[in-house]
């Protein structure tokens, strides 16, 4: 068997029988799609840098979002009650008082028809108890008393603190007795000794009752003051002339004292 040299690569011989192959190269131009598609590429990896995904939804998606919430709030029964809303303290005071010094007396009172609101000034003392000659009583003669209560400084020193008692005595001058009375606070709606109204004893709301004829002795802390209502009817009987119905009362009573305190 022949032996072929052995000074080349293996299959070499194979070479030149091959047919001839012609290969062309062509260079393509860049394709105007190619940048378009590395800026989409780059924009992409930098928003997803900046906000992950998974994280707050796109605003589509909190559309979306929000409507089903509204959805669901308004599947909720009528009687689920809502967020609480804050009141602002120092204001319902000053919307109850309005002048910020001394201490008044606060009164609704009705006169011909008309609900009329009136600050009586009124200088407390300090006691101990409720039959001390010393606390001043301020004297109110009204067609009816709807709400009555008082106002503290609001200004310090004379301002009490928030969290002082607060009591009230109805004053029986003849037997020296006094029957604390538990009316229900109207305004503010919260509690605080600063001020204070409430409506008549006996009653949930002011409307048409009014205070009786009495006196009603104040203590705020180791403050005291007091006040005499006197209510007087004016409504004419069927039986009393012209003349008479105009008059305060048969027993010929004084007239009311609708003067201000200023």
């Amino acid at each position: 068997m022949p032996v072929g040299s052995t000074d080349h690569e293996p299959f070499d011989e194979d070479v030149d029988r091959l047919p001839a192959v012609s290969v062309r190269v062509r260079t393509a131009r860049p394709s105007p799609a190619v940048p378009i598609s590395v800026a989409l590429i780059v924009a992409f990896l930098g928003l997803a840098i900046v906000k992950p995904w998974g994280g707050t939804a796109s605003p589509s998606e909190d559309r979306g979002f929000s409507a089903v919430q509204r959805s669901a709030a308004a599947d909720q029964p009528s009687g689920v009650a809502g967020p609480t809303p804050v009141v602002d303290r120092e204001q319902a005071i000053e919307d109850e008082c309005h002048a910020p010094y001394g201490w008044r007396i606060v009164t609704n009172e009705r006169w011909q028809g008309r609900e009329v609101r009136i600050w009586w000034a009124v200088s407390p003392v300090e006691s101990k108890s409720a039959f001390d000659p010393k606390i001043p009583f301020l004297s109110i003669v009204s067609n009816a008393i709807l709400q009555l209560g008082y106002c503290a400084p609001l200004f310090a020193p004379d301002r009490p603190a928030s969290t002082e008692s607060v009591g009230i005595w109805r004053i029986d001058p003849e037997a020296q007795t006094a029957e604390a009375i538990h009316p229900t606070r109207i305004a503010p709606t919260f509690d605080d000794s600063v001020v204070a109204i409430w409506a008549p004893p006996g009653t949930a709301t002011a409307g048409e009752e009014s205070w009786p004829t009495g006196r009603y002795v104040f203590a705020v802390g180791g403050r005291w003051f007091g006040v005499d209502l006197r209510i007087i009817d004016r409504t004419p009987s069927a039986s009393a002339s012209p003349a008479a119905s105009g008059s305060p009362s048969a027993s010929g009573s004084p007239a009311p004292d609708t003067s201000v305190a200023p």
